[in-house]
């Protein structure tokens, strides 16, 4: 009986605050999925199996890749909460590069759902992705630093003065590992009763 009673008031003070605090990893995925009227690329909790790319072309070298951030409410409408974050300016080589950005706290409800677009932006050309998490269920973000890791890759053509640079960034795949880290929310909990 005294269990009973004790887990009966755990649940009901979880209720009460209507949240468990967790931390999550969204990795953008190769496969899409239309969510709040938005069709996108999966932010999801684990990993696809083969990589996609977008890229952009310019004429000088230089290049940023950078996101925005928003909150996908079900009737399609968004708030925003970053634009042009995380910015990373001229990727010198190769590789898996990563910027940071600091969430704010931002309270959901639990039909929402986060929007982030990839910007890869050259003199005069800015190409975008759009990756969409599921509805989250979440009650609120965590103000936090989240990291964004990005699989990039330069293709150089032609001779100067003449030539041509491809900035492509890679996602979908566990060696081209395009990720968000860092990411703190709080669980929406609803009417849920523990007993023995």
């Amino acid at each position: 009986m005294i269990k009973k009673i004790s887990l009966l008031i755990i649940g009901l003070f979880l209720a009460f605050n209507n949240a468990w605090a967790l931390s999550a990893t969204w990795y953008m995925r190769n496969d899409t999925q239309t969510v709040n009227t938005v069709n996108g690329y999966i932010l999801g909790d684990t990993q696809s199996s083969s990589s996609v790319e977008w890229h952009a072309i310019d004429m000088t070298g230089t290049v940023d890749i950078n996101w925005d951030v928003s909150v996908l409410h079900s009737d399609g409408s968004e708030t925003s909460i970053g634009s042009g974050v995380a910015n990373y300016h001229n990727p010198t080589s190769n590789g898996e590069f990563s910027a940071t950005w600091s969430c704010p706290t931002v309270n959901l409800v639990a039909t929402d759902a986060i929007k982030v677009v990839g910007h890869i932006v050259t003199d005069g050309t800015n190409q975008t992705r759009t990756f969409v998490s599921s509805q989250l269920f979440w009650s609120k973000l965590n103000a936090t630093t989240w990291t964004f890791y990005f699989c990039y890759a330069k293709q150089i053509s032609g001779h100067p003065p003449n030539q041509n640079f491809g900035n492509y960034v890679y996602h979908g795949d566990p060696t081209k590992n395009t990720r968000i880290e860092g990411i703190d929310y709080n669980l929406a909990i609803s009417g849920y009763v523990f007993e023995l």
